[in-house]
């Protein structure tokens, strides 16, 4: 698979993009909303988008809106560290593949990507 990980965060990118490096993913890498829709539009075919709720420029979740104007079908795993239960019914009624909690573990992203993997 093919995913694009959007993440202000430096060493959580960084990390994040050795973890799915290591388990058999190509990564891209993007630190803003604004830059993440710039490779979104200009790759052939993403399978999934990571994407931090919390980004400077552009939120995670107008981010996630631009992604879905460009393509519906987009996948969208959103990462944050806190998310009220307003919040998370509210996005995901929007779409979202799942919402994981930050700090994460490799598992959970596995169990996540499995799931998209199986449904495609």
């Amino acid at each position: 698979m093919t995913i694009l990980v959007i993440e202000d965060d430096r060493c959580v990118r960084e990390t994040l993009a050795e973890m799915l490096a290591a388990i058999g993913h190509n990564v891209l890498c993007a630190e803003d909303g604004y830059e993440g829709i710039r490779l979104f539009e200009q790759q052939m075919k993403v399978d999934a988008v990571i994407l931090d709720m919390r980004l400077p420029k552009l939120s995670g979740e107008e981010t996630y809106q631009k992604l879905k104007a460009i393509d519906p079908s987009v996948k969208v795993i959103l990462t944050t560290g806190f998310i009220s239960e307003t919040e998370r019914l509210q996005l995901t009624s929007l779409g979202l593949c799942d919402i994981i909690i930050k700090p994460y573990k490799l598992s959970d992203l596995r169990r996540v990507l499995s799931e998209i993997e199986n449904a495609a």
